[in-house]
């Protein structure tokens, strides 16, 4: 019987092909790791590739929701500023207007309530990082000025009217901002004009005209400011229960992708095993051949 010429040339390859095996069985016992590459299991490499794009957006999400809910809580600890800042006005005008006033009364009044103006004008104008938060999209500029020249001072609001949100990773929104022209006034939308009302108290009280309409005016702005507030503590809440829910589901498909990659030391050191008991024949087959000279057929 006349032997196969390939066969000296096939053993060789088969015992190439088991030695490679045995690299990669070893590297994965020592590493821990099964896929190192897409050739090892193309599959579970396609679904490690999937998991990493998912902690990929949601890390971006968690980095930059860090900065988005510092500033809300600016946004938000400002509103309590300013509805402390207000409480007293109400006060000090309710305390106006029970009572007969000489002239000092109205000048302590119009000063104490001009001190009061000047604190909220000061909020209105807050920044975060140095963004303007109450400018709607125009971050960059100071949203509020007040115009002297005229009797009650007018308010200038310089930003825009668009509420800035975010995108969560599940695809909803988060209102992260408040257009200031519906808190202090000035723009075209309607809003509390908390600004504006201070302005017509000064005068009320500068020029002893009754104050009780706009005394009336502040409270309502004062109830409507308590509104905003709770509809944006539910806003922030609502995006730092996101930020928890994402960073959660980064540690669950940390989880997921650790188990889709890692090695089975039991499976992997049985195939090891085998892989040695392969390489153990297919030697004592090339010493066989040496023996019979069919290496000579590589020659």
């Amino acid at each position: 019987m006349r032997a196969d010429p390939l066969f000296p040339q096939t053993t060789m390859d088969m015992l190439n092909q088991v030695e490679s095996t045995q690299q990669q069985l070893t590297e994965e016992l020592s590493s821990g790791v099964s896929v190192t590459s897409l050739s090892d299991n193309p599959s579970a490499a396609a679904q490690d590739s999937l998991i990493a794009a998912e902690m990929s957006v949601d890390a971006n999400f968690t980095q930059s929701a860090a900065t988005t809910v510092g500033k809300m809580q600016v946004v938000d600890s400002t509103l309590g500023s300013l509805t402390e800042q207000l409480t007293q006005a109400v006060s000090v005008a309710t305390e106006g207007n029970n009572g007969t006033l000489d002239a000092a009364d109205e000048s302590s009044i119009v000063a104490q309530l001009t001190s009061i103006q000047n604190q909220v004008l000061g909020l209105a104008n807050t920044s975060y990082q140095g963004q303007a938060l109450f400018a709607g999209s125009k971050t960059g500029i100071t949203p509020f000025a007040l115009d002297h020249s005229k009797a009650p001072a007018t308010v200038t609001y310089s930003g825009d009217g668009e509420v800035l949100s975010d995108t969560t990773p599940s695809g909803g929104t988060v209102q992260t901002a408040i257009p200031g022209e519906q808190i202090f006034g000035g723009g075209n939308g309607a809003g509390a004009n908390l600004l504006g009302i201070l302005s017509n108290l000064i005068y009320d009280f500068s020029s002893n005209t009754s104050a009780v309409a706009d005394t009336e005016a502040l409270n309502t702005g004062l109830s409507q400011l308590g509104a905003i507030r709770a509809q944006f503590d539910g806003a922030l809440n609502q995006m730092q229960s996101q930020v928890t829910y994402t960073q959660n589901q980064q540690v669950q498909l940390q989880a997921s992708e650790d188990t889709l990659v890692q090695d089975n030391p039991a499976d992997t050191a049985t195939a090891l095993s085998n892989a040695e008991v392969q390489q153990k024949a297919l030697f004592s087959v090339i010493a066989s051949m040496s023996q019979s000279n069919l290496f000579n057929y590589l020659k």
